[in-house]
C-alpha cells in the first residue's frame, strides 16, 4: 500500500503524485478530505481509534484514504 497523505506542519497533505491523472482534481480531494474528517472525527474517543499511537492513526489514516481512492479508481 502507497503512502498517500502525509503531515506537513499540522496539516494533512494529499500526495497528488502518487493519484492518477483523473484524480487531480479538486472535487476528488475535497471528497477525499471529507470522508477522512467524517471517519477519523472523534479517534480519541473511537474504539476502533482510541489505542493506536499516532503514527499508527497517520498508518490509519492512509489505509482508509488509499482504499478510498483504490475503490473509485484514482489510485
Amino acid at each position: 500500500m502507497e503512502k498517500v497523505i502525509y503531515r506537513k506542519n499540522k496539516f494533512f497533505i494529499i500526495d497528488k503524485d502518487k493519484l492518477k491523472p483523473l484524480g487531480r482534481k479538486d472535487e476528488v480531494y475535497n471528497a477525499l478530505y471529507a470522508a477522512i474528517y467524517t471517519e477519523f472525527q472523534g479517534a480519541n474517543e473511537n474504539p476502533n481509534y482510541k489505542d493506536l499511537t499516532n503514527l499508527d492513526k497517520l498508518d490509519q489514516v492512509n489505509t482508509f484514504a488509499f482504499n478510498w481512492l483504490k475503490q473509485r479508481g484514482f489510485v
